[in-house]
């Protein structure tokens, strides 16, 4: 999605009716294959094979009847009706994908997987279909996809495989104010327009389209490359971590540091907790001409999903 849109622009789509608005839930995306031989196999953003970490998931799935060749897009999420803080449910659910494996692949004996699920139940929100049948659906639009071909799924309300929940705005202000009130709760919203459709790539960075994030707080991906010691109850300790961008030339562009947001009870300030470079989210209030930010903060998310060759400067050289 696009991380922002403009107050005229969202009220314009809004009384034009072309938005739907789902919540957003924070979790990792993956990706669910129904294979030539009908079988369910569960991909990472890395195309990493997870299928057996997520044997409920693989059972639900398949209770849905999809035809073979068919991909859907998926985010595993803590379930929502556990009504838990979005970040504490994201940090869940990436210990639940980090668990039991090896460089991303999954080892032999999965107990602490399955043992996370036992006592969070992990479910998958479906948010687009992108193959059926072995037909590309990328070229039609989300609300022709979502009516023909996801509504079923809230016809079973015994599997762990859900829509995202829907909202109403009806107005700028008021999805703002909603982000704003409820910013602990949930990681924010989603304004689908209706009659966009997806975009595959295959290399290079992703195109924006179709969608657009509404959150209360500006927020950024950034590569952790490197930290500075801090002081005090951090000597010795991470005490802020080196933050940046790749350039075309594969060159990393310093965009200054972060030290808020690192919590020592967290184990954030621990070196050996980290691997560099890496993937993190930031927030932020405003961007400066040199590219660094005005009050970065650590979210507490690092994006193990993503790899840091994906996180490159725009034209503008941020």
């Amino acid at each position: 999605p696009y991380t922002s849109i403009s107050k005229t622009k969202l009220d314009k789509l809004i009384k034009k009716d072309s938005v739907i608005f789902h919540i957003k839930e924070n979790g990792l995306c993956h990706f669910i294959l129904i294979t030539e031989n009908s079988d369910v196999k569960i991909y990472t953003r890395r195309i990493d094979d997870h299928t057996r970490k997520y044997p409920k998931i693989v059972k639900d799935i398949k209770k849905l009847n999809y035809p073979p060749k068919t991909l859907l897009i998926v985010e595993l999420v803590i379930d929502p009706e556990l009504k838990i803080p979005h970040m504490e449910g994201f940090k869940l659910m990436s210990s639940i994908s980090r668990s039991d494996t090896l460089k991303g692949k999954v080892k032999e004996d999965i107990t602490k997987t399955l043992t996370l699920q036992e006592a969070y139940t992990v479910k998958a929100v479906v948010f687009n279909l992108l193959f059926l049948d072995g037909k590309d659906l990328t070229t039609q639009s989300y609300n022709r996809i979502f009516n023909l071909h996801l509504k079923k799924i809230a016809d079973h309300d015994d599997i762990d495989i859900v829509l995202p929940r829907t909202i109403s705005f009806l107005s700028y202000d008021e999805a703002y104010g909603w982000a704003t009130t409820y910013g602990i709760e949930y990681e924010g919203a989603v304004a689908w327009l209706k009659e966009e459709n997806a975009e595959i790539t295959y290399n290079g960075k992703p195109n924006r389209r179709a969608c657009y994030k509404l959150k209360a707080v500006k927020e950024d991906d950034v590569i952790a490359y490197g930290w500075k010691e801090g002081t005090g109850a951090k000597q010795g300790k991470i005490g802020s971590l080196l933050i940046g961008k790749y350039n075309d030339i594969g060159m990393i562009v310093p965009m200054g540091n972060v030290g808020s947001g690192l919590k020592i009870k967290e184990g954030d300030c621990e070196v050996e907790n980290w691997k560099f470079p890496c993937v993190i989210e930031i927030q932020y209030d405003q961007r400066f001409k040199t590219a660094k930010y005005q009050f970065p903060r650590f979210t507490g998310k690092v994006h193990v999903e993503k790899l840091p060759s994906e996180i490159i400067v725009d034209a503008n050289g941020f």
